[in-house]
């Protein structure tokens, strides 16, 4: 990311968004995105449900 989105960018703005990544990926793991996936198509069938009626 930081060779392509802030590539001339200084030290500072690159070492906040390693970090910023680092604490992001502790937060994601398979319970959170399976989870999330599941919110998702609850709420996607119910929208095709009400349409269909």
């Amino acid at each position: 990311m930081n060779k392509t989105l802030f590539k001339h960018s200084n030290f500072l703005v690159k070492t906040l968004v390693g970090l910023v990544s680092q604490k992001a990926s502790n937060y994601v793991n398979e319970d959170t995105v399976s989870s999330i996936w599941d919110k998702a198509k609850t709420l996607f069938a119910k929208f095709t449900k009400r349409k269909m009626t």
